[in-house]
């Protein structure tokens, strides 16, 4: 295979692997924050994201997928790999919030960032439900293999 269609292999896999499931993110964000945006605001129009926001959502799509790399890693346990993805979450969050153009008080800071955590852990806790429920479904029904030998 030439040097060409090497690359060519590498560049399809990282894009199938980082930047189509960014862009998947970056596209459900915008488009339910520029919903939110003409439903809320009716005569104020600072809900509607403005592209310094938009640009804050394409890094958003990548963070959010580098956090979704790191929880898919089987090399980690469980919870080290809840405790990352969280703390990618919320350091995007806290720059999300500290880049924003709007002035946030420190009380509206803490309720955001409260509010986050509390869906955060719901949704994560229903995903590794969901998981564990499969997981034993799924072996449940494998048939059980001796691993030593009982002839002595």
């Amino acid at each position: 295979m030439p040097i060409w269609g090497k690359m060519k292999s590498k560049l399809k896999s990282f894009n199938i692997k980082y930047v189509i499931p960014a862009c998947v993110y970056f596209t459900i964000l915008t488009v339910v924050s520029y919903f939110l945006g003409e439903v809320i605001s009716e005569e104020n129009r600072n809900l509607i994201p403005n592209f310094h926001m938009i640009l804050l959502f394409l890094l958003f799509g990548f963070a959010f997928n580098a956090a979704n790399k790191v929880f898919t890693n089987k090399k980690l346990s469980i919870a080290s790999r809840v405790i990352i993805h969280y703390a990618i979450c919320t350091a995007y969050l806290l720059i999300f919030m500290l880049s924003s153009p709007a002035d946030i008080s420190p009380s509206t800071s803490f309720t955001i960032f409260a509010v986050f955590t509390v869906i955060y852990f719901i949704i994560m806790g229903t995903i590794l439900t969901v998981r564990s429920r499969i997981n034993r479904r799924r072996n449940s029904k494998s048939e059980y293999k001796a691993i030593y030998d009982k002839t002595i």
